[in-house]
């Protein structure tokens, strides 16, 4: 059977292939600016990648209406301000939440970051990356470069998931205070 016959009969075409492939190289380079965004407005890191999730398939599902060569993470984090406009519209009854005018003053803040500072601030962060353990590095890089969920990876590490939430949190304070002292010092 030749391959015309194979993708008729699965559904697919090279358009439909080549679509999936453009939207997944897209997202993969584009994912951790999308996530960092929706961390800016979502302090917990599960509903944070629950919300970059659910954006993620919104963004699939009308990856036809992105027009190719236009910012991909701006149009990402646009569909990401109004899952985190709803999800704390859900959460209203339970925590004391965010004003939707400073989601709103906060998301357009975030979007209007530079390019340069972000390549910059990279630049430091990876300096201070360099700077943790052996075993703090391979927690992120388990975690972040393959993907791993915590719960996942706290059931492979034998830790308790707990237990790991607060290891990321101290490596993340750690990151964060190393990237703050290097970019004032300068």
């Amino acid at each position: 059977m030749n391959r015309g016959n194979f993708n008729e009969i699965n559904g697919s075409s090279d358009s439909s292939s080549q679509k999936r492939d453009e939207f997944f190289r897209l997202f993969v380079s584009n994912e951790s600016k999308i996530l960092a965004y929706i961390l800016t407005l979502v302090s917990n890191w599960n509903d944070a990648e629950d919300l970059l999730q659910d954006t993620s398939m919104i963004m699939w599902q009308k990856f036809e209406e992105f027009e190719i060569g236009t910012n991909f993470a701006s149009w990402g984090m646009t569909i990401a301000r109004f899952k985190v406009l709803a999800y704390y519209r859900k959460k209203h009854n339970r925590h004391v939440v965010f004003d939707e005018d400073l989601i709103e003053s906060l998301s357009n803040k975030m979007m209007d970051v530079n390019e340069d500072k972000c390549g910059y601030d990279l630049e430091k962060l990876r300096e201070c990356m360099s700077k943790l353990s052996a075993n703090d590095r391979k927690l992120l890089r388990i975690k972040y470069q393959d993907g791993s969920n915590t719960r996942k990876l706290a059931a492979k590490l034998g830790r308790s998931v707990n237990t790991l939430y607060k290891t990321f949190a101290r490596i993340h304070m750690n990151l964060i205070t190393c990237v703050k002292r290097k970019v004032s010092l300068e």
